[in-house]
């Protein structure tokens, strides 16, 4: 009986395959939205094709950026 090819842990089944992540040094932690924040933050992650962190990325990064400057 032939052995069959499984999927590696990896994602792909080539070594170094499947998506790469995003960020390097990332740090998880939860933040509380009014609902009306929220659905504007998710309205804007639909239409640009990204995730809601991507967006909270990019939103992170233009106050700080702001802030630097002031």
């Amino acid at each position: 009986m032939p052995r069959l090819k499984t999927k590696g842990t990896l994602g792909g089944w080539r070594p170094g395959a499947g998506r790469k992540p995003e960020l390097r040094n990332r740090m998880m932690f939860t933040i509380s939205l009014e609902g009306d924040a929220y659905a504007a933050m998710s309205a804007i992650a639909e239409e640009r094709g990204i995730s809601l962190s991507a967006v909270v990325r990019d939103a992170v990064a233009v106050y700080l950026a702001r802030r630097r400057k002031g």
